[in-house]
């Protein structure tokens, strides 16, 4: 019984996390026909439910994580993040308060730290 409890947390806590990672991509206005937005809802969802801090994972780390799951290369999955990214309506720099060039590294720590925020992880 206790195992099915474990499951049932984990499950809403997951669905939690993926409905605050929407929540910033839209916010930002990333446009959701792009690939780049399926593949930075996952990207974020894994950092986040891995619970993985900020200077201990490396973006090739997550680009050869997506990369194998969506059999692609890892450089068109950097480009698909980097072009999603571009592609905001809304200035990505202003929503996150940031002076600094915003790239993908950059994008996915900040990112990361809105979701935990706003799922209180």
């Amino acid at each position: 019984m206790e195992k099915s409890k474990e499951f049932v947390k984990n499950k809403t806590q997951g669905l939690i996390i993926k409905d605050a990672v929407r929540k910033v991509l839209e916010d930002v206005d990333m446009k959701k026909d792009l690939k780049g937005f399926q593949l930075w809802t996952e990207a974020i969802t894994y950092v986040v439910a891995e619970k993985i801090k900020c200077e201990l994972y490396a973006m090739k780390d997550v680009y050869n994580v997506l990369a194998i799951k969506h059999n692609v290369s890892y450089s068109q999955v950097e480009r698909a993040l980097r072009t999603a990214v571009l592609s905001t309506s809304i200035d990505v720099q202003t929503y996150f308060n940031t002076k600094h060039k915003i790239t993908n590294s950059l994008f996915l720590a900040l990112a990361c730290a809105k979701v935990e925020k706003i799922a209180k992880i």
